[in-house]
């Protein structure tokens, strides 16, 4: 009986191994290359033209819209449209993503979803949603990113077991550099800044109202090129947790860039505490300043003065060569509360027991 058993398994281990055999064999692979000015798209909905994109962007591919070819001489194609709703379905497909052999530090994340992106009547389509890193520099990357959908089951002419591979090809990432004096939207990324050589450089930083800061020097004779993004967004939480009860702003230039002046540039920062009709909020000698410097929280208000500029709006104003992060503030920072740690009784009487065990 036993050997009955024993044959009957061999049999039918090596059925299922044939059958998967058969099945690796009869799977086939697709692919489809994305193209850019027809269905590759950036975070503002824009078919994106070239094979250039500036850090910090998330780039999108619109699989509905590609052609997938298994590459044989009389090749098979499987439209992209027709996958429509079963792509995202994990039921119908495994997804795997691939950053790609370059420069892979620049992508921060690949995911597959869903998203109206050509803002038409067509409803959501399936795209590939690539997120890409910030740089501060004014080095050029590449990348090349890929997605592979393996069919699970048989499918708008899909059968089980086979691969549609998208590929975006070579994408290059890269800050665009501009010279001389320039004003800036606040958060705004993707430059990089030269300031011009022995010659006044003014460059100045506005939200969706005010201007909010302003930079002045006189460029050296070598001038090394900056990082001009100024960041009001409180990313940090750690920070907001240390102004919670206060009314504070934040003013960050993203990598505190060196900037190369024959002396120390002056940085005015304009007083945050002004309401809309030009009327102080906060008194301007109430106002506490802090610095982030190595991660932790200095108190820089005595490195500042007070005052208007020439235009006559209320400024902070200080002399550096290196732009920081700057926490304007109502009140003193604090110390978040930790939880009460929990201390284990020490006068405890051992349970002498019954003697029942």
């Amino acid at each position: 009986m036993k050997k009955l058993i024993a044959s009957l398994l061999t049999v039918a281990t090596v059925a299922s191994m044939a059958s998967m055999s058969a099945f690796a064999a009869d799977a086939k692979d697709y692919t489809a290359t994305a193209a850019f000015g027809t269905n590759v798209y950036t975070d503002t909905d824009v078919e994106l033209d070239t094979n250039t994109v500036k850090p910090d962007k998330t780039v999108y591919i619109n699989i509905n819209a590609l052609t997938f070819s298994d590459g044989a001489t009389a090749p098979a194609t499987i439209l992209g449209s027709a996958l429509k709703g079963y792509l995202t379905d994990d039921d119908y497909f495994k997804i795997k993503t691939d950053k790609g052999d370059d420069d892979t530090k620049m992508i921060k994340k690949i995911s597959v979803t869903e998203k109206d992106i050509e803002d038409d009547t067509d409803g959501r389509e399936v795209v590939v949603k690539i997120e890409l890193n910030d740089d501060t520099t004014d080095k050029e990357f590449k990348i090349n990113p890929s997605v592979t959908f393996t069919a699970k089951d048989d499918i708008a002419g899909v059968a089980t077991g086979d691969k549609l591979t998208v590929e975006l090809g070579k994408l290059y990432i890269t800050n665009t550099e501009l010279k001389g004096d320039n004003d800036w939207d606040a958060g705004e990324g993707g430059f990089i800044a030269k300031p011009l050589k022995n010659e006044d450089n003014e460059i100045t930083w506005e939200d969706e109202n005010d201007t909010i800061a302003r930079l002045t020097f006189e460029g050296d004779s070598d001038v090394n090129k900056y990082y001009p993004k100024l960041s009001t967004k409180w990313d940090n939480a750690d920070y907001a947790e240390n102004f919670a009860g206060t009314d504070a702003f934040i003013r960050s230039f993203v990598g505190n860039p060196t900037i190369s002046a024959t002396s120390r540039p002056v940085l005015e920062l304009y007083n945050p505490f002004i309401d809309e009709d030009g009327e102080e909020t906060v008194a301007a000698e109430d106002v506490v300043i802090y610095e982030v410097v190595d991660g932790a929280l200095v108190d820089v208000t005595e490195k500042f003065t007070a005052g208007e500029n020439d235009d006559g709006d209320s400024v902070f104003t200080i002399k550096t060569r290196t732009l920081g992060t700057y926490i304007f503030s109502n009140g003193a920072a604090t110390t978040p509360e930790e939880e009460p740690a929990v201390e284990e009784p020490t006068d405890v009487k051992e349970n002498p027991g019954t003697g029942r065990f």
